[in-house]
């Protein structure tokens, strides 16, 4: 129905952090652990003088391509976030970047049919935990911070509670997300006025058939909708992670351009009046105005923004 182009703008639009003269990840090491024919890894950066105080595990969002970005012929030619997080906030803060399951660093998996299969919310959310399990059981931090951009924010709130019992969170640090579902900041975009792609625009429009089609068939792979198989969807479109936001009471970041043509600015807008019609004040909303999905690329601006929310709410 849409070209492939189109279909994946949904999925790929982080990797548009190309940048001119990267150079790569430093200081980083992988882990993998083993599960039966299956394996999931995860990466560590650290500087010299290893920090025993402050991590930050970073959640990266959705598409099938490893979460570091992708890599050719031994260079990197797409990064995402996590490149941004571990060339500006090392030795203050260690990092951890959990892999999506079964993706080895750099590469991209979007023809292959096993990854499809398995890409789901409740996955996605079991695969970090695994990780970070690993990791937090054997290194331990005075703080931690959940830190997660688009579908990584998506599913943060989930991934916090199904940690919080084992292990000491800080904060949370959810980026160009909000708490509403999908389907409803899909219905949200399809009404306003932004310089859509035309196939993208056309999908928007097409929300509610999909939706109940989804419903109907939530166990395909051969339909798709935005670039994504039904079963894909079928986890992920009706999730409202507000729901367990608001069950959520330690310091909460939620940062979103308003501009943005993936997640309407309202999702976060909407958590931000739940929170006050509740009376939590444990969450700190900052909107970037005529930013878009990626935060205008404005990363001394984002880290500025998360460092200062951490001095001020969390290392008091």
């Amino acid at each position: 129905m849409f070209s492939k182009k189109i279909l994946l703008i949904t999925s790929l639009v982080i990797l548009s952090l190309i940048l001119a003269g990267c150079d790569g990840y430093r200081n980083m090491k992988t882990y993998t652990i083993k599960q039966g024919k299956d394996f999931i890894k995860y990466y560590t950066f650290k500087s010299d003088t290893e920090n025993k105080e402050n991590l930050i595990i970073y959640i990266d969002g959705s598409g099938y391509t490893s979460v570091l970005g992708l890599k050719k012929q031994g260079s990197w030619k797409a990064v995402t976030m996590a490149y941004e997080l571990q060339s500006r906030l090392l030795p203050r803060f260690d990092l951890l970047v959990p892999e999506k399951k079964n993706m080895n660093p750099g590469k991209n998996y979007e023809n292959q049919i096993k990854i499809i299969e398995d890409y789901s919310l409740e996955q996605r959310v079991q695969t970090a935990k695994t990780a970070i399990t690993d990791y937090l059981e054997g290194n331990t931090y005075k703080r931690v911070l959940l830190v997660g951009h688009s579908e990584g924010g998506y599913i943060l709130p989930r991934l916090y509670l199904s940690l919080k019992d084992d292990f000491d969170i800080s904060g949370l640090a959810i980026l160009s997300v909000g708490g509403l579902s999908q389907y409803e900041m899909f219905k949200t975009l399809k009404d306003k006025d932004l310089p859509y792609p035309a196939g993208y625009k056309q999908g928007l429009d097409w929300i509610e058939e999909a939706a109940r089609d989804i419903k109907k068939n939530p166990e395909s792979i051969t339909k798709k909708y935005l670039g994504h198989p039904y079963k894909r969807w079928s986890s992920f479109m009706f999730y409202r992670p507000v729901d367990e936001l608001v069950q959520i009471n330690i310091p909460i970041l939620m940062i979103h351009g308003s501009e943005d043509m993936m997640s309407p600015v309202e999702s976060s807008r909407f958590v931000k009046n739940e929170f006050e019609n509740l009376g939590k004040n444990n969450l700190y909303y900052i909107e970037y105005v005529g930013k878009g999905h990626d935060l205008g690329e404005d990363f001394d601006r984002v880290v500025c923004d998360i460092e200062k929310w951490f001095n001020e709410m969390i290392q008091k």
